[in-house]
């Protein structure tokens, strides 16, 4: 187990950072045994974590672990006390000398960032914990040096606070080591989990002592080029330390800088052949510093390669290193196992007893101070590397810290200051500019968030309530703080909180974000209202006072309808506003003064816009009949005019809030709760609402006043469903009431908030582990906004890209060129040239003249007509004024999806004519030759361009590829959405005892017609084994649910290696961590735009020339357009514009429909200039016309032969 867990440390990297080339990675490439390797040792390792397991559990079942040494806090005779222990552990350090504090650590597996941010924050804090403030203001380069200052002391006296101690020596952690393993590994308990629990901390604590122990200035070697370096060289060179030390780590200067030519690679062998790492142009001009690269050995390889094209040009400063042998906390052979700790395999058996030995984590095996403190002295050891991955298991240590027993609480303080000095950094680096902070400055930002709520469950523990318990509400209550205003470390502990509640995780919510919301709902406004439907006979009566208020504005729901009636009988809502006044007769008695009386009854007939009541208090009085329509009754907001926030907050009691969080605890799915139950699906039609509302606004042009531009600045009352327009897209919000509505929006609104706060602090990349705040952020994607959202795509997309030259031949190699031949398709198409090696159609042509180009060129700014790249028609002249170019665009992804080209293929329900989502393809499983997977990538540079150009590419894939390129889980109901055949087919397999199938011999003949194998089709008809000899194997009834998820599983994964190479190419043009928060549709919508083609938008951006808007030929141009379908409203816009949907967001420029004159005007067809988004149209006088004319225009005219 040892040595497999060493052969699989590859495998955490995966998990830190990936390695890409696109992303300028330190980390090189490997010999080709490598992968032979690889599979044998993740072989064996998984068999041994089957084993080991196993053991655990039973350990566990037999309740065992009851009376091991690890579940007591008495320790065994000969043992320390476990206070001791935790005293060497869990303090802050003694004073540490200036130049023991190195800036430099190295996140295990983390080859995509830099991690200088990492070790300063955690040099910093060590130096913190010694010295007066003033040096925390100084790290800040006198940026905001005084509110840091405030922050650091308010942060410092709401923490609550735990005994200080002293930071052991190292001799002193050894004794400390030594006499907690009670003389070595064979004196135990007899138990598999305290042998592995000793051995996390031996290994921790040895690999902190050897990490700190250095090598001497003389050991030390520098290399380095000319500066600036010598535009056409390329040399070779060895390196050799004494071959006593085993590793070696490399510092580069801060000052490397490489031009897009030049590169200096590592190599382990002379040959130069097994690569260990690169630097590059894009490494060294990423922003960060580059990241420090450990060596496993005492000699290495370098290869420095320029081939500029001007040799004596000041290319860059070139590059410059240190060499620092170091002592290796790693084994590399059999014999070193017995002889030195491995930092990889301690923090290996800690995250298996993390991840899988869940029955001796709940029962507190590693959530004590031994192990807590062991993390957090290598943590904080100046020189130690791989911290990136003792990071990670403190956040998953903290992320249960209800596990820790009351007696095992261990010290936050050295956490604390690491984290919190963490979180200035990156405010200070996000101030700057920075859009993407250093990934393991991200990584303590997000153990900060840890650390606050773990500071919480502690201090209840500590006080002796339980962890669960939901706070006390606490008067007085403060005023929120604006978002302007408020500290990001405060958002980023209310993200981490909501978040946790809303995912059921926790019943708690911070008393600061209960009464913001209270303030939002209730402060100033009250709902009135019904059950839903009203109750015949029932009436409802109340009144409604606000004393301050200048005047009351009531706002009914859309959906408010009464049954219809005659006199005092029918059901009626009688409102009265009034004012108390004093009497005159000095007595102080008050009397009401009637401003308004109104009533409201009927169907219909409601207010659509808001009503004002003179007064500030209001009596309500609802009559209700009989009901037999079942009629939604009534439902409106009152809002009080003119009160100011201090008196709004001063009518808040603490029963008000503890009534809100109960409000909110009945809202979670729990059906056996009273009240409005909120589901996924609930809060996905609630957001989906926000986002349409929202989203027309946002479209207009400048001129156009829009009323509601964000999502956030929606108030509850603007919450208003329409019986009619809303009823399929929010069918499941109609019953609930409004008061459920308002605050479920009030409670997402303040997420969202605090989001759009803090959103470029959170680290989004590990979205599997459960954990991590990316993992529920994915989790909740649906309930964040979509405005949010595509605000960090843009910032995203703005800070990727890449500024081209502007001058002379430089400016021609910046700017790709194709040229696309129309006979040369359409020759190949006669021919029948499927295949992706030798098909001509434009996808085909436009590969071999894109493929090799550089990407960085594909991320630069479309020119100010609209181009990413230029295209030309080859025997077509004209000028392109961006018209070209998207008809260009739009003809290769079209290629992609026809029956002309097999890259892709029509999804079976399209094939059978049967379920959803029939015009949807699929990557072809069969297309596997290196030019196809070429391809494939090249179609996700395609995704990556429409996505950050707008350029709302018409690719029509299905959702199965969407999740697979944000990496999200496939369902059964993906595959549903391409091949309901299939599922069908699994279904009456696995259900068959519903048909009365019991037995064996029933099974195989109501199945007999099948011969059913494990085997299965794929999208393409091909046969597949689930399972080795699957062909030769049985389905039988015993074994028929194993068949059917064997089955699912190889269909849904059957195109997962094209879908790869598709995010690989899309990843060179676009960040996918940014895709977090995504759902697959608002990729798609981000991507393709909305296939749905909406004309009163499209009328509303429309400009006539020649032509008014009342004229008879617009009237029928516009009802002709409305009587198409939407793949025909689809053509007509590709006609006029050169891509197949309408803009989204701002238009770039408006519709242009002009007349067309001429003798034989009304003869001929319209005519299309696509560079302009105009159509020359002739005065047509009946609809008939228009139809067939319009109808001829798309047909004839998408191959440019009605194009100007």
């Amino acid at each position: 187990m040892v040595a497999a867990s060493e052969m699989n440390s590859t495998q955490h990297a995966e998990v830190d950072g990936k390695s890409s080339a696109t992303t300028g990675t330190l980390a090189g490439g490997s010999s080709t045994s490598s992968v032979d390797g690889s599979d044998q040792s993740g072989s064996l390792l998984a068999s041994l974590q089957n084993i080991t397991l196993r053991m655990l559990r039973e350990e566990a079942r037999t309740e065992k672990f009851e009376h091991s040494e690890l579940s007591s806090s008495n320790p065994r005779p000969g043992s320390p006390k476990r206070d001791h222990a935790s005293a060497h552990y869990g303090g802050v350090s003694e004073p540490i000398s200036e130049h023991s504090v190195v800036p430099e650590v190295l996140e295990y597996g983390e080859e995509d960032d830099d991690n200088e941010a990492l070790n300063r924050a955690i040099a910093m804090s060590i130096e913190a914990a010694q010295l007066p403030p003033a040096p925390v203001a100084a790290i800040t380069q006198d940026t905001g040096a005084d509110w840091i200052n405030e922050e650091s002391k308010s942060e410092d006296a709401s923490v609550y606070k735990m005994r200080r101690t002293r930071q052991p020596s190292d001799t002193e952690a050894q004794e400390v080591a030594s006499a907690y393993l009670g003389g070595g590994i064979d004196d135990h308990d007899g138990l598999l989990s305290s042998v592995l629990v000793k051995e996390c901390v031996s290994h921790f604590v040895e690999s902190t002592r050897m990490a700190g122990d250095g090598a001497g200035e003389a050991a030390v070697q520098e290399f380095q080029s000319l500066h600036p370096y010598f535009g056409r060289c390329e040399y070779a060179r060895a390196v050799s330390i004494d071959s006593s030390y085993r590793c070696l780590r490399i510092v580069f200067d801060h000052r490397c800088r490489l031009g897009p030519k030049a590169k200096l690679i590592f190599y382990a062998d002379p040959e130069c052949e097994d690569r260990i790492g690169v630097v590059d142009n894009a490494m060294t001009t990423s922003g960060h510093l580059l990241p420090d690269l450990i060596i496993h050995s005492h000699q290495f390889w370098f290869r420095f390669n320029a081939s500029e094209e001007n040799a004596t040009k000041d290319n860059g400063y070139g590059y410059r290193f240190q060499v620092k042998p170091m002592a290796s906390i790693r084994w590399t052979k059999e014999s070193e196992v017995l002889a030195s700790p491995s930092l990889e395999w301690a923090c290996w058996v800690l995250e298996l007893l993390l991840n899988d030995a869940t029955e001796l984590v709940a029962h507190g095996a590693v959530h004590n101070r031994i192990i807590y403190g062991a993390l957090v002295r290598y943590l904080r050891s100046p020189g130690a590397p791989f911290k990136g991955r003792v990071v990670r298991l403190l956040q998953q240590l903290l992320y249960h810290p209800e596990l820790f027993p009351a007696d095992e609480v261990p010290e936050l303080d050295a956490l604390e200051s690491i984290s919190r000095l963490a979180v200035t950094r990156a405010e200070v680096d996000r101030a700057s500019g920075k859009v993407f902070l250093s990934a393991h400055l991200l990584q303590l930002v997000e153990l900060s968030m840890m650390i606050s709520s773990a500071s919480s469950v502690f201090e209840r523990k500590l006080n002796g309530s339980g962890a669960g318990l939901a706070p006390q509400v606490t008067e007085p209550f403060e005023l929120p703080v604006p978002f302007e205003r408020k500290r990001i470390r405060d958002s980023l502990n209310d993200v981490s909180e909501m978040t946790r509640f809303l995912l059921g995780q926790t019943t708690r919510l911070p008393q600061h974000v209960l009464v913001a919301i209270w303030l939002e709902v209730y402060g100033s406004s009250a709902v009135i209202e019904t059950s839903h439907p009203y109750t015949p006979g029932a009436s409802l009566t109340g009144h409604i006072a606000f004393d301050a208020a200048q005047a009351l504005r009531i706002t009914f729901d859309s959906r408010c309808s009464l049954a219809s009636g005659q006199g005092q009988t029918m059901s009626r809502l009688e409102l009265a506003s009034f004012v108390l006044v004093p009497r005159d007769n000095g007595t102080g008695e008050v009397v009401k003064e009637i401003r308004s009386n109104r009533t409201y009854a009927g169907e219909g007939g409601w207010p659509e816009t808001a009503i004002s009541h003179d007064g500030n208090n209001l009596d309500y009085k609802f009559h209700a009949d009989e009901n037999a329509g079942a009629h939604f009754g009534f439902a409106a907001t009152v809002n009080a005019l003119g009160i100011p926030k201090e008196k709004q907050l001063a009518r808040a009691t603490v029963s008000d809030i503890e009534l809100l969080l109960q409000k909110f605890l009945l809202m979670q799915e729990d059906p056996t709760s009273d009240g409005d139950q909120w589901t996924q699906e609930m809060d996905l039609q609630l957001v989906d609402w926000v986002n349409n509302h929202v989203e027309p606004a946002a479209s207009l042009p400048s001129s156009t006043p829009a009323t509601i531009k964000h999502s956030v600045d929606l108030q509850p009352a603007d919450i208003k469903l329409n019986q009619t327009l809303d009823g399929l897209r929010c069918s499941q919000l109609l019953s609930l009431s409004l008061e459920s509505l308002q605050l479920r929006f009030a409670l997402l609104k303040y997420l969202n908030l605090s989001l759009q706060h803090c959103l470029p602090l959170l680290d989004l990349r590990d979205t599997k582990s459960p954990w991590t705040i990316a993992h529920r952020l994915r989790q909740l994607s649906h309930c964040i906004f979509f405005d949010v959202k595509s605000a960090l795509v843009e910032a995203a997309i703005e800070a990727t890209n890449v500024v081209g030259e502007t001058s002379g031949s430089s400016s021609q190699q910046q700017t790709a060129r194709i040229t696309l031949d129309r006979m040369q398709a359409l020759e190949s198409r006669d021919d029948r040239e499927v295949e992706p090696s030798v098909s001509e159609c434009f996808f085909a042509q436009a590969f071999r003249q894109l493929n090799q180009v550089d990407p960085a060129l594909l991320r630069r700014q479309i020119d100010s007509k609209g181009r990413l790249f230029s295209v030309k028609f080859r025997g077509e002249e004209g000028v392109d004024w961006g018209g070209v170019y998207r008809e260009g665009a739009t003809s290769m992804v079209d290629d992609l999806f026809s029956p002309h080209f097999s890259l892709f293929v029509l999804c079976p329900n399209g094939q059978h004519d049967t379920g959803n989502n029939r015009g949807m393809y699929l990557p072809n499983p069969k297309c596997t030759s290196p030019v196809a997977m070429q391809m494939f990538a090249f179609v996700g540079q395609l995704l990556g361009i429409s996505l950050r150009t707008h350029g709302d590419f018409p690719f029509m894939l299905a959702s199965l590829v969407w999740k697979q390129l944000l990496g999200q889980t496939l369902t059964r109901s993906d595959l549903e959405g391409t091949d309901a055949m299939f599922i069908q087919m699994l279904d009456g397999i696995a259900n068959c005892e519903k048909d009365g199938i019991f037995t064996e011999e029933e099974f195989a003949t109501a199945f007999a017609g099948l011969e059913l194998r494990f085997t299965a089709s794929s999208c393409t008809g091909e046969e597949i084994e689930l399972v080795p000899g699957g062909r030769h194997l049985t389905v039988e009834f015993h074994n028929r649910l194993e068949y059917c998820r064997l089955a699912e599983r190889a269909r849904l994964e059957e195109c997962s290696a094209q879908v790869a190479a598709m995010a690989r190419g899309f990843a060179t043009l676009f960040p996918r961590r940014v895709l977090t928060l995504l759902t697959w549709q608002e990729l798609e919508t981000l991507t393709c735009g909305s296939p749905k083609i909406d004309l009163d938008l499209w009328q509303r951006h429309t400009r006539y020339d020649g032509y008014s808007e009342d004229d008879p030929t617009v009237q029928l141009f516009w009802e002709v357009l409305g009587e198409f379908s939407d793949e025909q409203r689809a053509d007509f816009v590709r006609f006029a514009w050169g891509r197949s949907r309408l803009p989204r967001g701002k238009w770039p420029q408006p519709f242009k429909l002009s007349k067309k004159g001429g003798r034989d005007a009304t003869r001929s067809l319209p005519v299309a200039h696509t560079c302009f988004f105009s159509v020359e149209l002739p005065p047509y006088t009946s609809r008939e016309t228009m139809h067939s004319m319009l109808l001829a225009t798309i047909t004839f005219g998408l191959g440019g032969i009605l194009m100007a």
